[in-house]
């Protein structure tokens, strides 16, 4: 799976690469961006599987990236993480098509099992591709 985090604090950046790489080793982040602008950006140029993104951030909001990005990358998986609990962040997060919105600070169990189920999911649909494909 690959993965970019957007994250407009080194510390959350940090703690999540540390988390990602004890949770699975194989799992590539392909990019980081400190603002909705370098989000959109590195979702351009490196179409990860994945997004993992703030809310709150500079230039763009993490919500705006992602509804930008997603013309660019209609199969991305987004997971949002922030520090705001307010329901219509989460509201307007399940209605771009978020997996899961996670609380600040995020433990690894609850990390790990979002992007299981993130995994999963690319999985079911690559089988699924792969199926469709091999038709006669």
């Amino acid at each position: 799976m690959r993965i970019v985090i957007a994250d407009d604090e080194y510390y959350v950046q940090e703690s999540l690469i540390s988390m990602i790489a004890e949770i699975e080793s194989s799992w590539s982040i392909v990019g980081i961006a400190s603002d909705g602008n370098e989000l959109v950006k590195l979702i351009k140029e490196h179409q990860p599987d994945l997004a993992i993104v703030d809310i709150r951030m500079p230039y763009l909001s993490g919500l705006e990236a992602i509804r930008i990005a997603q013309n660019e990358c209609p199969y991305l998986q987004c997971i949002v993480l922030t520090g705001y609990s307010e329901f219509s962040f989460a509201q307007e997060a399940i209605q771009l098509g978020a997996s899961n919105y996670l609380l600040k600070p995020v433990g690894i169990e609850e990390l790990k099992s979002s992007l299981e189920a993130v995994n999963h999911k690319l999985k079911m649909r690559n089988d699924l591709v792969n199926k469709n494909l091999n038709l006669p």
